[in-house]
């Protein structure tokens, strides 16, 4: 046979070392950007999980913050209202306790 018959029947066969080791190189190339994909996928449900919690996290403080408001204001009647009750006391029940 022929040097030139001997060579396309090797290629014919199957595919080279150095092309054996290119698609073993790719399999594992395709095989870590999948698993970097999924990873990503994970870290979106979790950045969308966390977005939720702030956004729920950020209406419980608006609503204390309007509960301390309220309060403030209460309070501040009650001082009101003290002062007027400790004015119109005659002086002499105060002596008397």
């Amino acid at each position: 046979m022929s040097q030139k018959l001997k060579q396309d029947k090797k290629t014919s066969k199957g595919i080279g070392p150095d092309q054996e080791t290119l698609k073993e190189e790719m399999d594992y190339w395709v095989k870590d950007f999948e698993k970097k994909i999924s990873r990503t996928n994970d870290i979106q449900t979790a950045v969308d999980e966390n977005k939720q919690n702030i956004d729920y996290n950020y209406e419980l403080i608006k609503g204390l913050q309007k509960e301390i408001a309220d309060i403030k204001k209460d309070m501040a009647q009650m001082k009101h209202y003290n002062f007027i009750a400790m004015k119109s006391r005659p002086l002499r029940d105060l002596s008397e306790q």
